[in-house]
């Protein structure tokens, strides 16, 4: 199946299971390649998604993963049932932890809460707590204002978003990663893009909006293939006569950059959506050399605010 059909059964968008393939997290065999360059992805690595997301999701690491779903296709029944019984011992650990750090937070804040007079909210409401810090575009009446996230920001670390929505984004106006994009959709866009949002910096503001507007970013990047280092699946002798095999097979490694000024939109429902990924995306690590292909770069979420 094509990546855009592996995005849509496992929920993940299209450039986190190329960031995974670029990990070396699939055994040889798993993705394929048909005669056309494109890439196809099988039952097998549907499964290797699964699991590395479920891993991911608990809070294991990539390089952790990796050293636990090493040669999984070829290990016997008895050594899986291993992993994912100490896989689980973990993560049971962990929620412990857990629970036990939020009894301790609660009972905290109920004695704030105490000496201030203000009444709790439901007990077991688990509702995150967020910043309160405000800011940004002057408010007093309802205004649109459009902000872009990049695919793989949204992708790592935000959840689906719909038109409709009530929605609450960290964002920055007057940085140069906000000044940029709105430069290089200055041509695209109807109404000057507000800024740029992102979970990955302190120095953002918070806003707060219904989505009346959602939009796929198409970019051309530009790939750069040159050959891996060691081509092939490595080995690694673990004694006793054990051996392990792991890595890309393909015979190239890839670094791409955005080509300015390429950027257009595509109207959308849903972030992310991997139907906005279009074919031909993402370097064909078997050709060394210079690649221009299209890809999904990012959305832009335009709200209405008050």
């Amino acid at each position: 199946m094509r990546i855009s059909e592996a995005a849509r059964l496992t929920g993940l968008v299209p450039s986190a299971i190329r960031y995974y393939e670029q990990h070396d997290m699939f055994s040889p065999g798993q993705v394929e390649r048909t005669s056309n360059g494109y890439r196809n992805y099988t039952q097998g690595a549907l499964r290797r998604l699964e699991l590395v997301q479920a891993g991911r999701d608990a809070g294991f690491s990539l390089a952790e993963m990796k050293s636990r779903l090493r040669d999984w296709d070829d290990l016997p029944d008895s050594r899986r049932a291993e992993i994912l019984t100490a896989q689980l011992e973990v993560i049971d650990d962990r929620i412990q932890r857990l629970a036990k750090s939020r009894g301790a937070i609660h009972e905290a804040l109920e004695t704030l809460k105490a000496r201030l007079d203000v009444p709790s909210g439901p007990e077991d409401s688990g509702a995150p707590k967020v910043r309160q810090k405000t800011g940004g575009p002057r408010a007093g009446r309802m205004t649109r204002e459009r902000y872009y996230t990049a695919d793989w920001e949204w992708g790592c670390c935000g959840g689906p978003l719909r038109v409709g929505d009530q929605v609450e984004l960290e964002v920055q106006c007057d940085s140069e990663y906000a000044r940029n994009m709105r430069s290089e959709l200055a041509t695209v866009l109807a109404e000057p893009l507000t800024g740029v949002e992102t979970h990955h910096d302190d120095e953002v503001v918070i806003r707060r909006g219904r989505i009346v507007a959602l939009d796929a970013v198409i970019a051309d990047t530009r790939w750069t293939v040159t050959p891996r280092e060691i081509p092939g699946p490595g080995r690694e002798d673990f004694g006793d006569g054990i051996f392990a095999s792991f890595g890309s097979a393909e015979p190239g490694q890839a670094e791409g950059t955005r080509i300015e000024g390429t950027s257009r939109l595509m109207p959308i429902t849903v972030v992310p959506d991997g139907a906005a990924e279009p074919e031909g995306s993402g370097p064909d690590c078997a050709v060394i050399g210079e690649q221009v292909r299209p890809g999904l770069d990012g959305y832009v979420i335009t709200i209405e605010v008050s």
